[in-house]
């Protein structure tokens, strides 16, 4: 899969530097972005920004799509955690029930072995 990742970005900037190529002598007599108005700007300048443009938006949004999966992943291990801890109490709670009635039993039929009772 790494080579074929590859292959496609050599032919992307293959086909990007030959369109380059094409267009050196090009100049764009007034470029207006939001604000800002520039002059006599060299095609090649333009294309070479949005596509650097194009690659960081590319990226930013699959990262912020990971750092959003973490970020549930890690809320989902909390939640899982404090599940587990609240089963174990559940479990400890009837086995702490059962522990308690033990005694008592036990001590009664010591009084009947012996026929004292136990301190």
């Amino acid at each position: 899969m790494g080579l074929v990742k590859i292959f496609i970005s050599i032919v992307v900037m293959g086909v990007l530097l030959w369109f380059l190529a094409l267009n050196v002598d090009q100049t764009v007599q007034e470029l207006q972005l939001f604000t800002l108005t520039l002059y006599d700007v060299n095609i090649v300048h333009i294309i070479l920004a949005s596509f650097l443009v194009g690659i960081l938006l590319g990226f930013l949004l699959p990262v912020m799509q990971v750092v959003q999966a973490k970020s549930d992943s890690r809320r989902y291990e909390r939640d899982n955690r404090r599940l587990r801890q609240e089963l174990n109490d559940l479990r400890n709670v009837s086995i702490e029930e059962e522990l308690e009635q033990l005694p008592e039993k036990a001590s009664g039929e010591e009084e009947e072995l012996h026929g004292e009772p136990v301190e």
